[in-house]
């Protein structure tokens, strides 16, 4: 990715307008935000603006995520309005974004990333193991079901869409028992209060890049992505790549069951961990592999390999007959 070979060139720093694009809700904004700012603080010559966009996930809340298709959902209008000039720039939360970028377009990580755990909100802050039998969960990620269920069989896992504080008051109006979010989404908007339990990663893990950001723009626009991969972190950067070559490697799209996380140390020299699980929807098969080294691209050729040869490939074929 750009963020990690970099863009060559000098940045001409005359005064410089770039529009953002977003999608419409407060965690959409916040990410847009933090970017536009912190391109403000490093580039003192450059002045943003937002414009605010619906996209087909936005639009279809009635319907789970997997049921409508999953690459493109809120991504695809802005996509088309960044080829077309109408935005120079678009933020996203990276697990929502397909391995491959829409042709023409370059995915680059932008700033730290938060904490990658998922996290339990339930009513009375009763945590998973307490909830009462054939409690009702609410998540639209098969990812977190299929761990949810190799946890608690007993669970009743429901669909549920809207934004993060959406799917909070679900909760609090006694509409489902517990929902299952991303920590980072909750931290940004604040919402910490309403955290039941942090999931440890030996019971869930995040989707690939979960809790990362990325900025979204034109091949072409050497300038703004030389100012976008100046944002970067290089540890971020290094671990969300690994992450999503392997769910790239194997076959999976945004919404499989796959949870990954990588962890390194950038001493004298680079070392990553790798972890991946991929589970079956109804959570009773489950393979798990974990490598280590020195070469991010081939630790996530290895964690591949090892699931696939351990039955991750039946799993994942599964998946698309369901």
């Amino acid at each position: 990715m750009d963020a990690e070979r970099g863009v060559s060139g000098e940045i001409d720093m005359e005064p410089y307008r770039v529009v953002f694009g977003s999608r419409k809700s407060q965690l959409a904004q916040w990410q847009t935000q933090a970017v536009g700012q912190a391109l403000k603080q490093t580039f003192a010559e450059l002045d943003f603006s937002v414009v605010t966009m619906s996209t087909q996930g936005d639009r279809q809340i009635d319907q789970p995520l997997p049921e409508i298709g999953g690459k493109g959902l809120f991504t695809a209008e802005l996509d088309r309005a960044l080829l077309a000039k109408e935005i120079d720039v678009a933020v996203h939360s990276l697990k929502d974004l397909p391995t491959e970028p829409t042709p023409g377009l370059a995915i680059i990580p932008v700033l730290r990333r938060e904490d990658p755990r998922d996290v339990l909100v339930s009513r009375d802050h009763i945590t998973l193991a307490d909830l009462p039998a054939a409690a009702t969960v609410g998540t639209s990620s098969y990812r977190r079901q299929a761990q949810l269920l190799a946890c608690r069989p007993d669970l009743k896992v429901l669909p549920v869409r809207g934004n993060v504080p959406t799917r909070i008051s679900k909760v609090k109006e006694s509409l489902f028992d517990a929902v299952v979010l991303a920590a980072a989404g909750v931290n940004r908007l604040e919402k910490q209060a309403s955290i039941t339990e942090s999931f440890a990663f030996e019971m869930m893990l995040p989707a690939p890049g979960q809790a990362a950001v990325a900025a979204t723009c034109r091949v072409d626009d050497l300038k703004l992505r030389s100012l976008l991969t100046a944002l970067a972190d290089r540890e971020t950067v290094i671990c969300v790549n690994a992450e999503r070559q392997l769910l790239h490697l194997l076959g999976g799209g945004c919404s499989a069951p796959v949870g990954s996380l990588a962890q390194c140390s950038l001493g004298e020299k680079l070392e990553l961990t790798l972890t991946g699980k991929v589970v079956s929807l109804d959570g009773r098969h489950e393979v798990t592999c974990q490598r280590s080294g020195e070469d991010p691209h081939a630790v996530a050729a290895d964690v591949a390999q090892g699931l696939l040869d351990d039955g991750a490939d039946r799993i994942l074929q599964s998946l698309k007959k369901h």
